[in-house]
């Protein structure tokens, strides 16, 4: 027992429930050298979705437009400016009055856009050991986003700027569709890299991305009741985590050894009779809007240590995993085949995850 209780306080430091989620993983770099500008796309989901791409070049052309109409007609000589648009699609709910109940309600397809003046004077400089491999003045910027794809334009001047929105994006296009890499991509996203000089791609560089499942060993601590037995109760679980396409945990299935550790009062004092159990378990993230996941699953095992009258013969039993948002304690219902299978007896258990 005293061995089970080292590993789990050594199991302490290294667990953490959190996911490492983002919602535009698929990430595509322009660099724009003619017009002294960069180009960066974001998908929610390309391999599912690779229209939302193909109309990136219209969508970023008529915010800009739009956009022009609320410049004054100084802006091309005016410090630099930023311009945030937000497209908000067909059915989604806003927040219209506050007069009555139906304040908040559907409104049509429409783009907000909002303009500011760039708020301070700064270069943002990367660096790569003392090299330094891009410098960006204080410019011209505009943001798009949607429900599918976030946009971002930098150039050092209005014009440059102008021009960059304006630039035929086809090669690009033609690039990503074609990249042999990108065929059959599943749950991976895309990372790209590429250089457009004379309406032709000069250098790239294509990368497809994992999202990173992991293998996992927690311990567990808990209570339990088998019928009028109240008994602790630690647990070893090693298993694998599977992630979608945005790095948010999906899927796991873990191997569990249950240690149940019944005592009874001897006439040399109390004795310690455990029974393990080992089991296998499927669970599923049923919470995908935070980046804290909620279990939802099912388990089976079968006893594999016995000691006492606890459970006669060969002995199975079946269990419910429901893990809330952001706790460490769950709630297990337990369902046991004893006796060789043919009597049904009920259990709880609930657990602490370290």
């Amino acid at each position: 027992m005293k061995n089970v209780i080292v590993v789990c306080f050594l199991l302490y430091a290294g667990v953490s429930s959190a996911q490492r989620v983002n919602y535009y993983p698929d990430s595509i770099r322009v660099e724009l050298p003619e017009h002294h500008a960069i180009l960066v796309m974001e998908m929610r989901n390309y391999p599912k979705n690779p229209a939302s791409l193909k109309n990136i070049p219209t969508l970023l052309k008529e915010t800009w437009d739009a956009a022009v109409q609320g410049l004054t007609a100084t802006a091309p000589d005016a410090p630099p400016q930023r311009i945030e648009a937000r497209v908000i699609p067909d059915g989604e709910k806003e927040i219209i009055a506050w007069s009555d109940d139906k304040s908040f309600r559907p409104v049509g397809w429409k783009t907000i856009i909002r303009i500011v003046p760039a708020q301070e004077q700064a270069t943002d400089l990367t660096a790569v050991g003392n090299k330094v491999v891009e410098l960006l003045p204080t410019g011209w910027e505009i943001k798009i986003s949607t429900k599918d794809v976030r946009i971002w334009v930098y150039a050092d001047t209005y014009a440059h700027l102008e021009s960059a929105i304006h630039q035929n994006l086809n090669p690009v296009m033609e690039k990503i569709s074609s990249e042999p890499n990108f065929q059959r991509l599943g749950k991976s996203s895309i990372q790209a890299f590429l250089q457009l000089k004379n309406d032709q791609i000069s250098q790239s560089l294509m990368k497809r991305k994992y999202p990173g499942d992991n293998l996992f060993i927690t311990g567990t601590a808990g209570v339990g009741l088998f019928r009028d037995k109240l008994y602790p109760q630690l647990t070893l679980s090693l298993g694998i985590t599977f992630r979608d396409h945005f790095g948010r945990k999906n899927i796991r299935t873990s191997f569990l050894w249950d240690n149940l550790f019944f005592a009874e009062k001897g006439t040399d004092g109390y004795l310690n009779n455990v029974n393990s159990f080992l089991s296998l378990s499927f669970e599923k993230n049923f919470n995908t809007k935070t980046k804290s996941p909620q279990w939802f699953g099912i388990g089976a095992g079968l006893l594999t240590r016995r000691n006492g009258d606890y459970f006669k013969g060969n002995t199975a039993k079946i269990f419910i995993i429901h893990e809330m948002e952001n706790r460490r304690i769950s709630l297990q219902p337990e369902f046991y085949l004893t006796d060789d299978f043919k009597k049904f007896a009920f259990g709880m258990t609930m657990k602490y995850t370290f």
